[in-house]
């Protein structure tokens, strides 16, 4: 599980900072190159976009992970 969710980490980290910066400084030359060779800014938006539900999954998926471990360690005590 904790493997799994690593991996969705680090390629939704990487998708956003991939897709997210090229927005953010659309005005450059790089951004501008990206764009215009390796996607489209709609297509650059669309996986921004998959990759922040992603992030927001494996947060909630964490946070019910410790639920459970603290409910399971409480039951014990």
């Amino acid at each position: 599980f904790h493997r799994f969710l690593h991996i969705l980490v680090n390629i939704s980290f990487l998708t956003l900072a991939f897709t997210g910066l090229p927005q953010s400084y659309a005005h450059t030359d790089l951004a501008k190159w990206l764009f215009a060779n390796v996607m489209s800014l709609q297509t650059a938006q669309l996986l921004h976009y998959i990759a922040a539900a992603i992030t927001g999954f494996y947060f909630v998926a964490h946070l019910v992970f410790l639920a459970f471990k603290l409910r399971k360690s409480s039951i014990r005590e």
